[in-house]
């Protein structure tokens, strides 16, 4: 079970549901063709999201996440 917050995934091509918790700095991330992943993240940088999410969101997840 993963807790944490959601950010809204309105007109991602690629993400279908994006799950942050900026204390433990992990992602869930859901992709479009279904596959599930948890993943690290920089607390900086999660919480940078938090604030700005008006940003392309795969873009995102591709530069500041890696596996845990």
């Amino acid at each position: 079970m993963f807790i944490g917050y959601p950010i809204a995934t309105y007109g991602s091509t690629a993400i279908e549901d994006l799950t942050v918790n900026p204390i433990t700095g992990k992602v869930q991330v859901k992709f479009m063709w279904g596959r599930r992943y948890v993943l690290k993240a920089s607390r900086r940088a999660i919480l940078d999201l938090m604030a700005n999410s008006d940003q392309s969101l795969g873009r995102w997840v591709n530069w500041h996440c890696y596996a845990a």
